[in-house]
């Protein structure tokens, strides 16, 4: 076996085993197109400038293609393994601009040379920031957050009601969140009127009717910048220069739980009361 389908070979392997267990934060869609078209930009670069390769180079393009190519395939695990590969090719696109600049010593070669240059970095820079932003958004932590706590709300609601109904059968008797804290199944740091990752909570609790109800509005929207921006190389560092990352942003639906237990959500224009009669239209969750 020659040395060049060992390597291959080898880089096979850590592809196989290494990306799929690492891609747990996969960077934005414009990031990945910025770093792939590294490749064509560079190849544009030396055409136009007329730069010609090395004759030893010649003699291992496939070899040459098939690095780069796993490199870039390792840029969508979106960790170390990712940081690696946009290490081999953002060297591989500098020493390429560097080398139109070097072998076309026009003005033409330097301009070319120093655009290719700029666009490998350009390109890392967006990748990182789309990297940095392709976790588990605010937006996704905050309703996740909401529905949890209306889930934790509407538990302790029924254990008060088991504790506290009376036998006669009249129903059971639920309880604000006043005093399911005074019963000790809330701990006191709960209250309705603190905003809690983006959401705020209120109730509607009728100690004469056997009924409840919880509700969590967001107090902000996500953003309202379109997907198909995400497919423009550059998007994430013009919005993370111009402070528009989606991260900053709270959920977009409001939620609500009654007595039924079934939490329902719906999108809202304003973050304002919800009823009974309204919450009750909402799509089950």
């Amino acid at each position: 076996m020659k040395i060049s389908e060992r390597i291959g070979l080898l880089l096979l392997l850590v592809t196989t085993f290494a990306l799929p267990a690492s891609a747990n934060n996969p960077p934005q869609p414009d990031g990945i197109f910025s770093v792939l078209l590294i490749f064509p930009i560079v190849l544009i670069g030396m055409r136009l400038a007329n730069a010609r390769p090395d004759p030893n180079e010649k003699r291992r393009p496939i070899l040459n293609g098939l690095i780069l190519t796993l490199c870039f395939l390792l840029t969508l695990a979106g960790t170390s393994v990712g940081g690696f590969g946009l290490l081999v090719i953002l060297l591989y696109g500098v020493l390429r601009g560097g080398q139109i600049t070097h072998r076309v010593k026009t003005a033409r070669g330097r301009i070319v040379g120093a655009v290719v240059i700029a666009w490998v970095l350009f390109a890392s820079l967006d990748y990182l920031v789309s990297l940095n932003s392709a976790g588990p958004s605010a937006g996704v932590m905050g309703e996740a957050n909401a529905i949890n706590r209306l889930r934790m709300l509407s538990t302790v609601e029924f254990e008060f009601a088991q504790s506290h109904s009376p036998s006669s059968g009249s129903g059971p008797v639920y309880a604000t969140v006043e005093q399911l804290r005074a019963a000790g199944l809330l701990h006191n740091s709960f209250q309705l009127a603190q905003d809690r990752t983006g959401y705020r909570f209120g109730e509607i609790v009728d100690p004469s009717k056997p009924q409840f109800l919880f509700y969590a509005v967001p107090i902000r929207t996500q953003s309202s910048m379109p997907r198909w921006i995400r497919l423009m190389p550059g998007s994430s560092v013009l919005h993370w220069a111009f402070g528009l990352r989606e991260s900053e942003a709270t959920g977009v639906r409001s939620f609500a739980v009654d007595e039924t237990g079934v939490i329902r959500y719906s999108v809202r224009p304003a973050p304002t009361p919800v009823t009974r009669a309204e919450a009750e239209k909402w799509q089950e969750l």
